[in-house]
């Protein structure tokens, strides 16, 4: 074969080799496309099953905050007390104690941090000796621990061998404690949902406070809040007979 001969062979294989090159990106791009897609449909079906649960949570809930306000008495009728701001705190609870459990991390110091997030400290706000996970400020710190002491011995349930012995998705279950009636299990998980709620919401006015205020935040006795706002859950739902 002559040199132009060889030259042009060559040539020819070269386009060859780059029109097999196209064509595999041209595969391997439409392969990931459809990746892509199908990825994004599951995204947005996952996203849209979300949008409707909460959606009937917020119509179940419209029902309780209608059927408290009627618990007010009609108007010119006899003088009756205003909703308490338990009441704000009962929707709350419904609406977002478990579903941030379940579905989003809570900011916690220690989530923070792993997001990227530059904080000046990751350790529990109300000991400082551990870093702040979920578990660590909602049940394990020892300031919160003596909470649920409380709340044990307020339901009369049967005291663990040591705490904690629970997580925070064995509360989102439901499996902590089983009294062997399903509506008393149901009043008990309200607790402690409403224990939940009171010990974030307590935790962030530590974190908030002015430098000087701060023990003083860390010393407030949240326990009776947690008992009214248990009150108005169970008078939302049942009978306040249960815990009379």
């Amino acid at each position: 074969m002559s040199l132009p001969a060889t030259t042009v062979w060559v040539e020819v294989k070269i386009r060859e080799c780059h029109a097999v090159i196209a064509r595999r990106h041209v595969v391997t791009f439409r392969a990931v496309e459809a990746n892509i897609r199908k990825i994004s449909k599951g995204y947005v079906t996952t996203l849209q099953g979300q949008v409707t649960a909460l959606q009937r949570q917020v119509t179940a809930l419209q029902g309780q905050v209608t059927t408290l306000q009627g618990q007010q008495g009609p108007a010119g009728g006899p003088a009756q007390p205003e909703l308490p701001e338990e009441a704000v705190a009962l929707v709350e609870i419904e609406a977002n104690v478990m579903y941030w459990v379940k579905t989003f991390p809570l900011a916690t110091r220690a989530s923070l941090s792993s997001r990227g997030v530059n904080i000046s400290s990751t350790l529990c706000p109300l000991c400082e000796n551990e870093d702040e996970s979920i578990d660590r400020i909602l049940i394990s710190c020892p300031r919160v621990l003596s909470i649920w002491r409380k709340i044990w011995s307020w339901w009369h349930l049967p005291p663990p061998t040591s705490f904690p012995l629970f997580s925070i998705k064995d509360i989102a279950s439901g499996s902590v404690v089983s009294q062997g009636c399903p509506r008393l299990n149901k009043v008990i998980h309200g607790v402690f949902q409403s224990a939940l709620w009171a010990i974030w919401n307590w935790r962030n006015r530590v974190v908030n406070s002015p430098p000087d205020g701060v023990e003083g935040a860390k010393e407030e006795d949240i326990f009776p809040t947690i008992q009214r706002i248990s009150k108005t859950w169970i008078s939302a739902h049942y009978s306040l007979q249960l815990i009379s």
